[in-house]
């Protein structure tokens, strides 16, 4: 699909903060999203991730609703793609059935996430999440590159209950804290971990 102009931005780009208006709808092509809200205590919750194929919810509901942004995104993977403007927004949903499915399905699917996402909150372990995280999060050479700060913005939980966590899976061999990251020691123990309620 060629709609819209093309676009792009380079890990590390804010492309939208609380109280921006929508400039318009990406289709992401590459590269990934994060998108996080920030509380007035100033702790941070990620919502979720923008990958290829998927919609921002907080641009769709701008775009939707008329409403500036309530989060910010910033750009994890250097991204491209087509940047439609949000004034030919409405034009092209109405207009082109095959998108308007797209968007529609990826809205509906994002949806399903914020379910699973209230429900690991509210009814999951914070063992169980926070070994879902570094799962999620591990890279090729078994080392989670991220800081406390960043694990508990993943797993809605503050800094010093993620320190505290990780030092009791540290003592039973299940990971090893690094000055850079975590690494995965005891992948499967883990994994068993994320399965519990």
């Amino acid at each position: 699909m060629n709609i819209g102009r093309k676009f792009s931005a380079p890990k590390g780009t804010t492309l939208f903060s609380p109280g921006q208006e929508c400039p318009g709808f990406l289709i992401l092509k590459q590269g990934c999203i994060k998108v996080t809200l920030t509380g007035s205590s100033g702790r941070e919750v990620v919502l979720y991730r923008v990958h290829p194929g998927e919609v921002c919810l907080q641009t769709f509901t701008c775009l939707i609703e008329d409403q500036t942004y309530a989060a910010e995104g910033v750009v994890e993977e250097d991204l491209r793609g087509d940047l439609i403007p949000a004034s030919q927004f409405r034009q092209v949903i109405e207009q082109d059935e095959a998108f308007r499915n797209d968007v529609l399905t990826s809205v509906a699917l994002r949806f399903g996430e914020y379910q699973k996402l209230i429900e690991d909150i509210a009814l999951t372990g914070f063992d169980a999440r926070l070994a879902k995280v570094l799962l999620r999060l591990v890279d090729a050479t078994g080392v989670v590159p991220v800081t406390h700060t960043a694990l508990a913005a993943e797993t809605a939980s503050g800094r010093a209950y993620v320190s505290r966590r990780l030092a009791e899976f540290s003592r039973r061999g299940i990971v090893e804290q690094l000055a850079d990251g975590i690494r995965i020691c005891n992948a499967p123990e883990l994994a068993q971990i994320a399965e519990q309620k």
